[in-house]
């Protein structure tokens, strides 16, 4: 019974992330084009994310934010081992504003693309060897100068285990 359950959830749960996702970037585009406000387009995220993680819904707690300074910047290094990694990272880093690191075949989808170019997020070839290297630097470069933290996926995949 309880396959039968995680079946009807997933039939009716990847439709409602993809059409949320989807607003979400639409949204984020235009937004994104009027008014270049940082703050604004981290609480789309942040809201995204909420939803994101609340459909499920996906348990979580938060421990050591108390040690984050909003008027520091970070690299955080995160192994990737789900697609809720990147909403729950948002919401964990709060208040901090922060980017990650995106591989270059998420650049193929085009409004994703255009959401993530909007918002800043550097786009990795991992095929490119020390261009790779160089992106990773002005990804880093670009981050520290908008104020913006930056989150990398060290294994830069979902792991499989």
């Amino acid at each position: 019974m309880s396959d039968v359950i995680a079946a009807v959830r997933t039939v009716i749960l990847v439709p409602l992330f993809f059409v949320y996702t989807l607003l979400a970037a639409l949204y984020l585009i235009v937004a994104g084009n009027i008014r270049r406000d940082a703050g604004h387009l981290d609480s789309v995220i942040r809201g995204w994310s909420r939803l994101f993680l609340g459909i499920p819904p996906i348990a979580y707690t938060v421990e050591g934010r108390e040690h984050l300074d909003p008027s520091r910047q970070y690299v955080m290094v995160s192994n990737h081992l789900s697609n809720f990694d990147i909403p729950l990272l948002f919401l964990a880093a709060a208040p901090l504003r922060i980017r990650y690191l995106a591989k270059k075949e998420l650049y193929k989808i085009p409004i994703i693309a255009q959401a993530m170019a909007v918002v800043g997020t550097v786009k990795i070839d991992r095929q490119a060897g020390m261009s790779a290297h160089e992106a990773i630097n002005a990804g880093v470069a670009d981050a520290e100068a908008r104020g913006f933290s930056l989150l990398v996926f060290a294994e830069g995949t979902r792991s499989r285990t």
